[in-house]
């Protein structure tokens, strides 16, 4: 299959592998990375693209043995190695490559990594290599690269706002909840083929309610723009006014009585969800949904000498932030 249009971090990757035997490509799942080896795997001479997650057990050892086998004979050859983490024993394997490069100076058989469960696949990389191996990060699209991708040259916010409401049609990506659904698979994936711990890798609270983490996604809309406060979303002037500003285009052909409702339904009633849940459920989402790179929390402060440390402490279980301080009040959520 050809893909005609190249990311900005496909030429990131390509640098890195001719710098490095070992490439990981991080990043959130959905977001291009098993398009860019493919790309690679067309664009570059002695490839091998690798599908562990559609391979039973036997099938998966005998690749293994394969790449051992080319490194030691210092193969001229590229291994474009996805979904990583669906090995038995995936950290075991990233480790056994970096020993098989210690064994044998090899400059000639390159490696590149991939895999939808960016936290695991870089703990891994850090474990094994310690700064040996190339990391690119891979994200969803930016905005310089949906003027590329539509041969626009203008930079203004008519573009801009083309690039927020069209940038979807680029993704092949069905509703948030299957989405979520997917992380959370290979969350829990990526921890049971583990024999070591990751740190803040855990899901085991938010597994089975992903309406409430589509709700904790659904509000990150709210903060995008303004800081909310808990009383915000019981004041319905401030609302209205904050929802009708934001979303002017939706918002200008609903009759006000519509748009009260629908603030009802949608805003009020997703807070009152995430307002049901304990503190450590909304904390353990939170940090899934950041380590998702799906949000990002940035602290609010008065104080510029006090800034709280917000991330810490939400990952933290035994550090004492409040509720009300991880319900948006000395928080912001953004969307990426």
């Amino acid at each position: 299959m050809e893909y005609s249009f190249f990311r900005d971090f496909f030429y990131d990757v390509k640098s890195s592998i001719e710098k490095n035997a070992v490439t990981f490509i991080l990043g959130p799942r959905k977001c291009g990375k098993t398009v860019c080896l493919k790309q690679l795997d067309e664009v570059i001479k002695n490839t091998e693209y690798i599908d562990f997650k559609h391979m039973d057990e036997n099938e998966r050892q005998e690749n293994i043995r394969r790449i051992r086998s080319s490194v030691f004979n210092k193969e001229s050859k590229l291994y474009l190695l996805d979904e990583i983490t669906y090995l038995s024993a995936p950290e075991l394997f990233i480790y056994q490559i970096a020993d098989w490069y210690t064994d044998v100076e090899n400059s000639t058989t390159k490696i590149v990594i991939a895999g939808s469960q960016s936290v695991a696949l870089e703990t891994w990389a850090n474990r094994a290599y310690a700064g040996n191996a190339g990391k690119i990060k891979a994200d969803f699209l930016t905005y310089s690269e949906f003027l590329r991708y539509k041969g626009i040259k203008e930079i203004s916010a008519e573009t801009y706002n083309k690039f927020l409401y069209e940038t979807s049609e680029f993704y092949n990506i069905g509703s948030l909840k299957d989405y979520l659904s997917g992380c959370i698979d290979e969350t829990i994936i990526s921890n049971a083929n583990s024999s070591n711990y990751i740190q803040n890798n855990d899901c085991e609270l938010i597994q089975n309610d992903l309406h409430f983490l589509v709700n904790v996604c659904y509000q990150t809309l709210f903060t995008l723009h303004n800081q909310a406060s808990v009383t915000s979303f019981f004041r319905d002037n401030k609302l209205a006014d904050s929802i009708i500003n934001y979303f002017r285009d939706v918002c200008n052909e609903l009759e006000q009585k519509d748009i009260a409702d629908r603030i009802q339904k949608s805003f009020i009633g997703s807070y009152s969800t995430i307002k049901s849940k304990d503190i450590e459920t909304l904390k353990q989402a939170l940090t899934f949904l950041r380590k998702c790179d799906l949000i990002r929390i940035t602290p609010v402060s008065n104080d510029i000498w006090n800034v709280p440390d917000v991330v810490r402490d939400i990952q933290s279980g035994d550090r004492g932030i409040g509720y009300k301080a991880v319900s948006y009040t000395h928080l912001r959520a953004h969307e990426t």
